[in-house]
């Protein structure tokens, strides 16, 4: 397990969700860890992206998971990799949202493509934009 540490304003670094406070709980006080540092995607904007998507896959009957709908919305965004077969064919696999395969800016982008999708194939409108704004925004 990798903890997710935040800076606090007193200059240490703190749990930042509850796996991580358990992890750290476990270590003995005073005890050292090397920690491989990356800059984490903005926690509460990656939320709001997931929000979005469960809130789309709760009020459609095409997709049978999350995953799925996330995967395709994607895809449709323009968020994909082409993957080569051996006949020649090719499928297009929708890019990984990690911090270290997409950048900050990126992932906005791809939040804003990814509603415009969402509202365009399942007929969502205004209502929705402002269900979703009110609760995530």
């Amino acid at each position: 397990m990798k903890p997710h540490l935040v800076k606090g304003y007193d200059g240490g670094f703190w749990p930042r969700d509850k796996e991580s406070a358990e992890w750290a709980a476990k270590k003995k006080i005073g005890s050292a860890h090397e920690v491989k540092e990356s800059e984490t995607r903005n926690y509460r904007f990656l939320k709001k992206y997931f929000g979005m998507l469960n809130m789309a896959f709760e009020n459609q009957e095409q997709f049978q998971t999350v995953e799925t709908l996330r995967k395709a919305t994607q895809v449709d965004a323009g968020y994909y990799d082409l993957e080569g077969h051996l006949d020649g064919t090719y499928s297009k696999i929708a890019r990984s949202i990690a911090f270290g395969s997409m950048s900050e800016e990126e992932f906005g982008k791809l939040y804003s493509d990814v509603l415009n999708v969402i509202l365009k194939h399942f007929g969502f409108g205004e209502e929705f934009t402002i269900e979703l704004i009110l609760q995530f925004g």
